[in-house]
């Protein structure tokens, strides 16, 4: 992945001891475990009993190739999920997002990081953080007190919430709406991995908020990303502090992350029920078996789901509260006034709401698509524009020298200098240039041979440069190439997944040049200036 990185970024990387005297010097006081508490991946599990429990050297190394292919396919996926993270970073028209759930266990208030032998069998009042990462612009940690079922409604919220704020964030700064989403989510049928969410995701397009949207699950058992590092900073902050009410741990969760951007918490208030939400009307669409579809789409507002206490014991709190030595007189006043609303927020629910969030969103994305309209494209002096159109009006070529041969091939030969005249000098002042026709020449192509290679240019990798490639088959006009990777200044190596090298076929005209690295398989410097300079003039085929 370092590598992918410096290809993508064309940057050099500091060397591997230079790391470490830098994480010497500097972060003596970061660690990395030698295991993890993270649950681990099937597979994974089940190779390494395996090669524990054997001695033979052929099945030890057919275990050590199955999970290097499995660790490559993960990483396959991963790699894919920084790429499109990256990209979202630096792209206004992508919105890169990533949600997931903490630990449950982790957050029970009372949180002391010495827990008193008197306090540890008392009633603990239950949290739940979702966290939530708008690559590029903004962190989320959503806190509930497990009135709401864990379910669709409860992603679709968290979704739907940090949408409608990311689009009033970018309104107010006078920045482009993204029309394209990336969502990642986490490996659970009960509260992503379902028709539910899926048919938001296509209600999302279907009303005009988004142009795509890409819904992304990592292999189960790596899916540990950056949302779950922010839960990990959080965590070594509650080994540390203590966290007696809910403001207490909310602003732990700011202090923790404050190093990487500080998180936005947000309480969940109210949660709209989505669960008769099946598809989008599509006439196209297939079902399997007696599933039905829904023909129309949702009218008006969905209502609000019912907050559930089944899992909050409000008078085994009570007691607990008065028993604890941890807390203070001003924690159980706090503690005290809390649960009276929580009992009142149960007996009274939240009046349903009269406009649902999504069309606050839909108003939004109308109201920036009326006024780029209304504002329209800026208008030019009718004179300044005509100047414009007479100085960039193309110059008739003139040839001077001898004349080609009509049984010369237009591949045979560069072509024959060509005089250009500057529109704003005289013909005593023109000056001679020699222009080429195409990305390489006839006497260049006939240097191409089998196991040569070449650097190409072609339009659907026109962000990859350079474009290098290796000659297997020649036929007429068409290249068979094996793909390499690597960049101006790494080592090239050919270019595998999953153990499958990359074939394709391409035309002549897509090649730049032949090349040839040295023996480290590296580019020379000459070369390197060369193909800057080609890749730079070039049109890619």
């Amino acid at each position: 992945m370092v590598s992918d990185f410096q290809n993508r970024e064309k940057e050099q990387i500091i060397s591997k001891s230079q790391f470490f005297l830098l994480w010497e010097k500097h972060y003596s006081h970061v660690t990395i475990p030698s295991e993890n508490r993270f649950t681990k991946c099937d597979i994974c599990t089940m190779v390494k009993a395996e090669k524990e429990k054997t001695m033979d050297a052929t099945k030890i190394k057919q275990l050590s190739n199955l999970l290097e292919q499995h660790n490559e396919l993960q990483m396959d996926q991963r790699r894919r999920y920084h790429q499109i993270r990256e990209h979202a970073e630096t792209n206004p028209s992508i919105m890169s997002i990533i949600i997931d759930g903490m630990d449950q266990n982790s957050t029970n208030l009372p949180h002391c990081k010495r827990m008193q032998k008197s306090d540890s069998n008392l009633w603990h009042f239950r949290t739940h953080l979702t966290g939530c990462i708008v690559h590029g612009h903004q962190s989320y940690v959503f806190l509930d007190f497990m009135q709401w079922p864990h379910d669709p409604n409860l992603t679709i919220q968290v979704l739907c919430q940090v949408i409608f704020d990311h689009f009033n964030n970018l309104v107010t700064k006078s920045q482009p709406l993204p029309r394209k989403l990336f969502l990642q989510l986490d490996n659970t049928a009960r509260e992503n991995k379902n028709r539910c969410v899926l048919s938001f995701l296509s209600l999302l397009v279907h009303k005009g908020i988004l142009e795509e949207v890409e819904l992304g699950f990592l292999m189960v058992g790596h899916t540990h990303e950056d949302v779950d590092a922010m839960f990990g900073n959080f965590g070594k902050w509650l080994r540390k502090h203590n966290a007696y009410t809910v403001p207490g741990l909310l602003q732990g969760c700011k202090e923790a992350n404050k190093t990487v951007g500080c998180a936005t918490v947000l309480s969940i208030n109210t949660v709209v029920c989505l669960s008769l939400l099946k598809c989008i009307m599509n006439d196209g669409m297939k079902t399997n078996g007696n599933q039905k579809v829904n023909k129309t789409l949702p009218i008006g507002c969905p209502n609000n789901v019912a907050p559930n206490s089944l899992k909050i014991d409000l008078e085994a709190l009570s007691r607990a509260i008065s028993k604890y030595q941890c807390l203070d007189e001003v924690d159980r006043k706090w503690w005290t006034d809390f649960i009276e609303e929580l009992k009142e927020s149960f007996v009274s629910p939240a009046p349903e709401p009269e406009q649902w969030l999504l069309s606050k969103v839909q108003d939004i994305v109308e109201n920036a698509s009326a006024t780029t309209q209304s504002m329209g494209q800026p208008s030019l002096p009718d004179q300044l524009l005509k100047r414009h159109m007479e100085t960039t009006e193309s110059i008739p070529e003139v040839y001077c020298g001898k004349k080609k041969s009509c049984r010369t091939s237009c591949r045979s030969a560069l072509p024959l200098p060509q005089l250009q005249v500057a529109p704003s000098t005289s013909l005593s002042e023109t000056t001679l240039s020699t222009s080429v026709s195409g990305p390489t020449s006839g006497s260049q192509l006939a240097s191409i041979h089998h196991g040569g290679f070449v650097a190409l240019k072609l339009k659907k990798y026109e962000d990859e440069e350079p474009q290098i490639a290796q000659v297997v088959d020649i036929d007429g006009k068409m290249l068979t190439i094996d793909w390499w990777i690597g960049s101006y200044t790494a080592n090239w190596v050919p270019w595998k997944i999953r153990g499958v090298q990359q074939v394709e076929k391409v035309s002549e005209d897509a090649v730049l040049r032949p090349i040839s690295m040295n023996k480290s398989n590296r580019l020379t410097k000459e070369l390197i200036n060369d193909l800057r300079s080609l890749y730079s003039n070039c049109t890619p085929v």
